[in-house]
């Protein structure tokens, strides 16, 4: 029921992500999350961190591991609510996790209840490999080779505090 997403407090474990161009793109460059918007390492109210990201808010890959470590499920993020107390704690073997902040929403959708949403209503969190890595030598290897298998595990857990 709330309006938007910035009294939700969010980690990310990454000590990098990647720079997008005009069409959110990512860039080629892997740039250090340290002393930038970017830096959720420790938990932080979206809201008072979107008013410093560039554009219209996260739309952005946040590197889990570096392009050639193992592909190992690890801890990559945390939501915290404090006037409901739900927390969403997410894991992946995946290298990388979109962090989308419902940027473009114009309020011409209606959802649950009847609720229009708007621009910074919802939130992803989306575990992928690195987007564009088939044309970045430096991300992560993408490509599923014959004979290969493609495996990978990611849990959402939802509690209350």
């Amino acid at each position: 029921g709330a309006a938007d997403i910035y009294d939700h407090e969010v980690s990310i474990n990454a000590q990098s992500y990647l720079p997008v161009d005009d069409t959110s793109i990512p860039t080629g460059e892997i740039r250090a999350v340290e002393n930038t918007p970017f830096d959720l390492r420790s938990q932080v109210p979206v809201g008072a961190r979107l008013k410093d990201v560039p554009g219209l808010g996260f739309d952005h890959n946040f590197c889990l591991c570096s392009p050639r470590d193992d592909w190992r499920e690890r801890h990559a993020a945390r939501v915290f609510h404090p006037s409901s107390g739900r927390v969403l704690e997410v894991s992946t073997s995946q290298p990388g996790v979109q962090f989308y902040t419902s940027n473009v929403l114009d309020g011409s959708i209606r959802g649950k209840g009847g609720m229009m949403y708007g621009k910074h209503s919802a939130f992803c969190l989306e575990t992928q490999n690195w987007p564009d890595a088939v044309n970045q030598d430096s991300f992560p290897d993408c490509l599923l080779r014959p004979g290969e298998e493609y495996h990978h595990v990611t849990h959402f857990t939802f509690t209350t505090v």
